[in-house]
């Protein structure tokens, strides 16, 4: 009976001193509060949901790490080498190619409630019926204008159907009779993305989005080539600010929020944080009233989709399914109301939740709004390709385009021999 009771104390003992269940979460940095919350010490809010889920569950240990965003992915990879990968990993989409597959990541549809999410945001991160990655921030940017510029001219912005290449040189000429720009072609150091808009306005993509095939470009098209001869039109006319060459996106933000130029693709965060800048630096008198469209389209095509892209969440499927059941709860705070809140009103991020649109700091302007319905109405743009040889082919665009905007080459030839020289590198 002694030895029984010996055996039983120790069993007791063993259960009670065992280490607790540790869930280990990656992230990108502190998501911090609004100037004017207080939230009992905790430095940011996934901080405070994963101590006040230790709280609700006796035993787990969440362990909140942080990639060193100097480094890119290189903390991340350590603990990869060392076969101790983070049970959740909170951080940019572009990390997650290789890990959204059965062998990595834990299929969220079998955990996590996938209703409470926009399906547009879902699709992209579906592969083979399951979900290997949630999104938790959904960052968009469409086309700004400066309404008052446009009232101060008497223009109206159409409906979206009329919203058209044409109906945009329309509004260049009124705007140049009071020498406002229109808008920017940035050429330094090559087309941008923001630039390339004058090609999608007219059908051209980079790649084969419909098929996700990213094996070869798709741009040597009549459509590429009516977007470039329009451009160049546009340039022309005296439409787009003086000197492309020496425009780039960051001149592009401050020429937008100094009231230069009359409309440039980017987010809402650059105006709601610049135009202020702006005034108290003295290089802009007043607040202008900015509103987000699409881009204009050439007549007869749908309108053009804005640019989007969304910060994940990537789980490691782990032998223990108790372990599983856990992170998938945690996954779901994670990517719940709270956190949505504090990401849209702190860091300008979209809801990824279709029940809930936070009205709360950036998120509560109409701009923020505008954008979050084109993002739901219209739809976003998908992802160019990533890695060594798609960041080639980019850098290959920019140095080639360069060309084209001096003059030194047709946009027949442009696209010739891009479409060559990038396949190329595609078929290495």
């Amino acid at each position: 009976m002694k030895k029984a009771l010996v055996l039983l104390f120790a069993v007791m003992a063993a259960v009670t001193w065992a280490a607790p269940m540790e869930i280990t979460v990656m992230t990108n940095g502190v998501s911090g509060w609004l100037p004017d919350e207080d939230f009992r010490g905790y430095p940011g809010v996934r901080e405070k949901i994963a101590a006040e889920f230790m709280e609700s569950h006796p035993g787990v240990k969440v362990t909140i790490l942080y990639r060193d965003v100097k480094q890119g992915s290189m903390t991340v990879d350590a603990l990869m080498a060392a076969g101790t990968p983070p049970d959740i990993w909170m951080d940019a989409g572009g990390y997650f190619k290789k890990y959204m597959n059965e062998d990595y990541a834990l299929p969220m549809e079998k955990y996590v409630d996938l209703s409470k999410f926009h399906e547009y945001l879902l699709k992209p991160y579906n592969f083979g019926g399951h979900q290997y990655a949630l999104p938790w921030s959904n960052v968009m940017g469409g086309f700004a204008v400066n309404a008052t510029m446009l009232a101060d001219v008497g223009y109206t912005l159409p409906e979206v159907d009329k919203w058209t290449t044409d109906e945009f040189m329309k509004l260049g000429a009124l705007l140049k009779a009071k020498k406002i720009p229109l808008s920017m072609a940035m050429f330094k150091g090559g087309m941008n993305d923001w630039t390339f808009y004058f090609l999608r306005a007219f059908g051209a993509e980079m790649y084969d989005f419909a098929k996700n095939d990213y094996s070869k470009v798709t741009i040597n098209t009549p459509a590429a080539l009516a977007g470039l001869e329009y451009l160049k039109k546009f340039i022309a006319a005296g439409y787009a600010y003086p000197n492309p060459v020496e425009v780039n996106d960051d001149a592009g933000v401050d020429l937008f929020t100094t009231g230069k130029v009359a409309s440039c693709v980017m987010q809402d965060g650059h105006v709601a944080y610049w135009v202020p800048q702006q005034i108290a630096t003295g290089k802009l008198k007043s607040q202008f009233v900015t509103r987000f469209v699409t881009f204009p389209h050439a007549p007869g095509l749908p309108p053009v989709k804005i640019f989007g892209y969304q910060s994940l969440l990537v789980a490691h499927k782990n032998k223990d399914e108790a372990k599983n059941k856990l992170i998938g709860e945690l996954a779901t705070l994670f990517t719940g109301r709270e956190h949505t809140w504090n990401n849209s009103g702190v860091a300008c991020g979209f809801s990824v939740l279709k029940d809930y649109e936070p009205s709360i700091g950036w998120a509560a302007t109409d701009m923020h709004k505008d954008i979050a319905k084109l993002g739901q109405t219209i739809g976003l743009l998908p992802a160019d390709a990533s890695g060594d040889k798609g960041k080639e082919v980019t850098r290959l665009w920019g140095t080639m385009t360069e060309q084209w905007i001096r003059g030194k080459v047709t946009s027949k030839t442009l696209l010739t021999n891009f479409e060559k020289q990038a396949n190329a590198i595609l078929a290495k």
